[in-house]
């Protein structure tokens, strides 16, 4: 598959498509280099009858970021599942229903970068 950008206009689109990403399970986020970020996950794809699929979300260009060791990430509650937010020129990643840029820097998660992309994986 191939990979396709997050942007403004269809982020919206993006977290209804895997049901507000309630649920799934993040299975690693690991830092290539010290300003992008790429976050392992499984989910439930709309498109697909509600079917698990693996999601590879990568974020480049970070300014800030909370996050949290991979051997906690089994234990992090996916009940609200994931935001993504645009405000000027960033693009906030966080766990936790959020609806403003500001509220998502209290999640237990968040990564706020300057652009945010994904490829479809294998499930795992």
């Amino acid at each position: 598959m191939s990979v396709k950008p997050i942007t403004c206009s269809v982020s919206e689109e993006f977290v209804a498509r895997f049901d507000g990403f309630i649920d799934c399970e993040i299975k690693s986020i690991n830092m290539p280099t010290p300003t992008s970020c790429e976050i392992t996950c499984n989910a439930q794809d709309t498109q697909r009858g509600f079917d698990w699929i693996g999601l590879k979300l990568t974020c480049s260009e970070i300014s800030d970021a909370k996050l949290l060791d991979n051997s906690e990430l089994s234990y992090l509650d996916m009940s609200d599942g994931i935001s993504i937010l645009y405000e000027d020129n960033n693009v906030i990643l966080s766990v936790g229903k959020y609806k403003s840029f500001s509220n998502a820097k209290d999640a237990k998660v968040y990564i706020v970068a300057n652009s945010i992309k994904y490829k479809e994986t294998m499930f795992h």
